[in-house]
């Protein structure tokens, strides 16, 4: 619901959040997410990211059932920036390649 209400909000105010995937592509967000319906899964500190990646894992399962693509985002804005490169390696080594695109 807060997730929704974050991407209403930017979409609206015609703002857009820079962002890399895990592959290390430039990415715009919400205007580089092509699909009409998209499920977006954000996480805003690292408490968080085992229950977001379960909900994800879950979303992933039944993708086709909700005809809507599903994106993770981890905002790693409170990580120092001396840690980041670390935090950004280790999600490479955890997350499966295949899931890298909209992570």
């Amino acid at each position: 619901m807060i997730v929704a209400f974050v991407a209403a909000a930017i979409s609206i105010v015609g703002s857009s959040l820079p962002a890399q995937n895990l592959k290390g592509e430039p990415r715009v967000f919400p205007g580089d997410i092509a699909q009409r319906r998209a499920v977006i899964v954000v996480t805003f500190s690292k408490s968080a990211s085992d229950e977001a990646s379960e909900w994800t894992r879950k979303l992933r399962e039944n993708e086709q059932k909700l005809a809507a693509s599903v994106y993770q985002i981890a905002i790693l804005e409170d990580v120092p920036a001396l840690f980041r490169s670390l935090v950004i390696s280790t999600l490479r080594r955890t997350i499966p390649k295949d899931l890298h695109d909209n992570f």
